[in-house]
């Protein structure tokens, strides 16, 4: 019994790895970013990388995207322990 838990938890984790970058990206919890946004973001940059990296700037020009979105996804990524969580996700293959 206790080895079916464990595959059970096992198969839960694995398939939570595939998740798609916008529903990840809603969940992290970006000030200002809801499921719409998530989505225009998520399509636009493709990767956490590439959204991390955006100047405020690239971030306005996304369609919909007004400075108090793109100022809160900056200063997101401003925040050390925001970045940690990042990594960590990452490290667990998240997409």
């Amino acid at each position: 019994m206790v080895s079916v838990n464990f595959e059970n938890l096992v198969n839960g984790v694995q398939k939570s790895k595939d998740i798609p970058f916008e529903r990840v990206l809603y969940a992290i919890g970006i000030r200002y970013v809801g499921e719409t946004v998530a989505k225009k973001l998520a399509k636009h940059y493709k990767n956490i990388d590439a959204l991390q990296n955006a100047s405020l700037l690239d971030l306005i020009l996304v369609d919909e995207i007004g400075e108090k979105i793109a100022q809160s996804v900056i200063e997101f990524f401003e925040n050390k322990e925001n970045v940690k969580i990042i990594e960590r996700l990452k490290q667990l293959e998240f997409n």
